[in-house]
């Protein structure tokens, strides 16, 4: 999006593009090691370009927004589009050749919620702490409320 020139976005994790901390898009990964080698990891990107407020249901209205509304101008699809795949196969190479440690300081830098209260569902309630960060795998790094630290694979992250 910095290259599209629209405007800025932020990260929640585990997959939430966001423009002020409203949902502008979303990826998501998914590991397929059924069918044998070579493993596969299929990536879904979707971004709301265009529309305005009263364009989503009225359940996700304050939550949800679009490059055109939070930008102020359309983007061309093919030009985000183009320049989304040229990234994401030169993070794809770079992810091969050392891991995923590497992202993890940009995805600091791009992490709109780092330092605040947040919920996940978990077996008999809810967790409870406040984001620290992502470990070198892309695990969310939580301090509870007694100041011990945790780390998250996997969850619906709820800001309180």
């Amino acid at each position: 999006l910095a290259e599209t020139g629209p405007c800025a976005a932020g990260l929640k994790w585990p997959n939430d593009l966001r423009i002020g901390k409203r949902k502008a898009g979303g990826i998501l990964c998914e590991y397929e090691p059924a069918g044998g080698p070579p493993a596969a990891v299929v990536v879904g990107v979707g971004i709301n370009l265009g529309g305005g407020k009263d364009n989503f249901p009225l359940e996700i209205r304050d939550k949800t927004t679009s490059l055109e509304a939070e930008c102020g101008r359309a983007v061309r699809p093919d030009t985000l589009l183009g320049v989304l795949l040229d990234r994401l196969w030169e993070r794809y190479l770079r992810f091969i050749e050392a891991g995923f440690s590497q992202f993890r300081e940009r995805w600091m830098e791009l992490c709109d919620n780092l330092g605040e209260n947040v919920a996940l569902p978990a077996k008999g309630g809810e967790m409870r702490g406040r984001i620290a960060g992502i470990d070198d795998t892309g695990r969310l790094l939580l301090t509870r409320p007694d100041g011990s630290p945790f780390a998250v694979e996997a969850g619906e992250v709820r800001e309180e």
